[in-house]
């Protein structure tokens, strides 16, 4: 099947937030179409059936097979978006292999909604995105670096300032249930 890449990444990001127990598998399954998708610069991707098999059903239903060439090119716009999202994919495999389930929670929460404003006709608006950002902070020593330094991109900060945000009292937010 023959899709855009974008819902993929949402449907991703839902699991991790939604702690579904395929997780970990689908992870797998996408991360080679997400790096393919980031080193072509398309957002086709053929999508194996193993891969939509391991879906929860009510995610399968998102996947509509497309050959939209709008949709082909990764806009320059949406480059940084995508590529943290990208991101997000290695980082949250890590993470569930070191059992730090809160930060793939969070992680979850964090950049559901990117997906969907990498092709988005507006300009991303970091201000809108800082409440998300205060919910990577709550589990911000597990990040790597990398994830850390991408966050801190996408928000307009330096890593260096961000331990004087830390020490602040409710700054860092808890989306644990």
């Amino acid at each position: 099947m023959r899709i855009n890449c974008l819902p993929l990444l949402y449907i991703a990001f839902q699991h991790c937030r939604c702690e579904l127990p395929e997780t970990e598998t689908f992870l797998g399954l996408i991360q080679p179409l997400i790096i393919k998708a980031q080193t072509t610069r398309n957002l086709m991707v053929d999508l194996p059936d193993e891969s939509l098999q391991a879906l929860s059903a009510p995610y399968q239903t998102e996947l509509v097979e497309t050959t939209d060439s709008s949709l082909l090119a990764l806009p320059p716009a949406g480059a940084q978006l995508f590529n943290l999202c990208a991101l997000g994919i290695q980082e949250a495999r890590r993470l569930l292999v070191e059992e730090q389930l809160h930060a793939v929670c969070s992680l979850g929460y964090v950049l559901h909604n990117l997906p969907y404003l990498v092709n988005a006709s507006h300009e991303f608006d970091r201000g809108d995105w800082m409440f998300c950002f205060r919910v990577a902070a709550f589990d911000w020593p597990v990040y790597s670096l990398v994830f850390q330094e991408a966050l801190c991109d996408l928000a307009g900060l330096k890593l260096e300032d961000i331990s004087k945000f830390l020490t602040q009292e409710r700054f860092a937010i808890n989306m644990s249930r």
